[in-house]
């Protein structure tokens, strides 16, 4: 009885190491691409190294740029569109306030029904 409970527990416990030592590979090998990620742009920041280019990726980024400038552009559009046009309304309101106030002061400029 003993053994059958030594084994089923060595089992478990060799299943729990198979585990920590599956994280701790994985850790060690995050660490070691994360340094030499880190170690290669300090490199080119520094000028120490050639930088690192992926074509098509720099091409993907160069049309990302390019669609994030229009969008840039059409929100400017839009900012200056809707400040004309909040302009265009206050002069509506204005006009109409100074045309009341006419049309009260001179009888000729009422409106007939």
């Amino acid at each position: 009885m003993q053994d059958s409970r030594s084994s089923s527990s060595m089992t478990a416990e060799e299943a729990s190491r198979g585990v920590a030592v599956e994280k701790l590979d994985f850790m060690k090998q995050w660490g070691l691409n994360t340094y030499k990620c880190t170690k290669q742009m300090i490199a080119e920041r520094f000028g120490r190294g050639s930088r690192t280019v992926d074509l098509e990726l720099e091409a993907q980024i160069e049309v990302l740029r390019d669609t994030k400038r229009k969008y840039e552009n059409v929100l400017r559009l839009a900012r200056a569109l809707t400040n004309h046009l909040y302009s265009m309304v206050q002069t509506q309101h204005a006009l109409g306030d100074t045309f009341t106030d006419l049309s009260l002061k001179s009888p000729e400029l009422r409106v007939r029904t």
